[in-house]
C-alpha cells in the first residue's frame, strides 16, 4: 500500500496508474472519489471508498455501486501489514526530464 496525492487531477491519477499499474485503489471517506474513478475506468482498477466507523475501524463500498464489501477475516490477527520489503511512499518529481512522474520508494 502506498499513498497518492489528495489534489491529484484524473490526469495526475492516470499517469500514475500508467506507472504503478495499481489493481486495487482505496479512498477515504469524505475525499471525492470522481478523479481516481475516471482514471481507474481507462484500466483494469478497482476503487473502493473508505468509511470511518465509530469504533475506528472502517467499512468500504464499491466506489461505482456503493455496496458495502464483505468483511473477509484474516488467516492470521496481523491486519493488514505491509510486505517487509515493498513500496513505502510514493514520491512526485519531474526530475530534469520537466515530465511530471511518481517515483516508487521502496522500504527494507
Amino acid at each position: 500500500a502506498a499513498p497518492l496525492d489528495t489534489s491529484y487531477s484524473m490526469n495526475d491519477y492516470d499517469a500514475a496508474f500508467e506507472q504503478l499499474n495499481p489493481d486495487i485503489m482505496i479512498v477515504f471517506d469524505p475525499i471525492d472519489p470522481k478523479p481516481v474513478l475516471e482514471a481507474a475506468s481507462k484500466r483494469n482498477c478497482k476503487v473502493y471508498i473508505a468509511s470511518p466507523t465509530s469504533d475506528g475501524y472502517f467499512t468500504y463500498y464499491d466506489a461505482l455501486t456503493m455496496e458495502e464489501m464483505p468483511i473477509v477475516e484474516s488467516s492470521t490477527d496481523d491486519g493488514l501489514v505491509n510486505e517487509a520489503e515493498g513500496v513505502g511512499l510514493l514520491l512526485r518529481t519531474s526530475g530534469t526530464t520537466s515530465k511530471p512522474k511518481v517515483v516508487p520508494l521502496k522500504i527494507e
